[in-house]
């Protein structure tokens, strides 16, 4: 929890029916979706439902984010913003739009190639995003609970040379 804002870490859930569920669990709570990436070729009938529960929507760059933009643009509601490559400008976005006792939660319904190496790597990003904004909220009197930080940089996107972190 960041300046009252939850995080929920939710990577492996790179099909849309496992988003869906992931918002089925937190129905009460006002939630801020990070989704999208690689097409698997899936109903994104789960997904988009999904969307539309969201208090907001956060897009990652993908293939199957291609496929959701014109579904979503022709549905109800604003549609979602540009989709973003980096996860540290996507968590920040989200912790934009939240409020004290919102959700920001990672369920991306989608596979993680393309921008980041699998989805252990998308999650590591969450994690260290997550954590640079505690790093903030601290500093600014905010901060609830930390986890360490690492000094590894965030939000680039994977260009499929091995990561070394710092």
């Amino acid at each position: 929890e960041v300046g009252g804002v939850t995080y929920i870490n939710d990577t492996a859930a790179t099909a849309p029916a496992a988003t869906a569920a992931a918002m089925d669990a937190l129905a009460g709570r006002r939630i801020h979706l990070i989704a999208g990436g690689a097409d698997k070729r899936l109903d994104l009938a789960p997904l988009i439902a999904a969307t539309g529960r969201a208090a907001s929507v956060i897009l990652l760059a993908g293939t199957a984010t291609e496929r959701l933009l014109p579904l979503l643009a022709a549905g109800p509601g604003e549609p979602p913003p540009s989709p973003l490559r980096e996860m540290g400008e996507a968590v920040r976005a989200a912790a934009r739009n939240a409020a004290t006792g919102d959700v920001v939660l990672l369920s991306p319904g989608c596979a993680s190639f393309g921008l980041f190496r699998d989805e252990f790597d998308r999650g590591e990003r969450f994690r260290r995003a997550v954590a640079e904004l505690a790093g903030a909220s601290a500093l600014a009197g905010g901060m609830r609970t930390s986890r360490g930080g690492g000094a590894d940089p965030i939000g680039e996107p994977w260009d499929g040379d091995e990561h070394v972190g710092g």
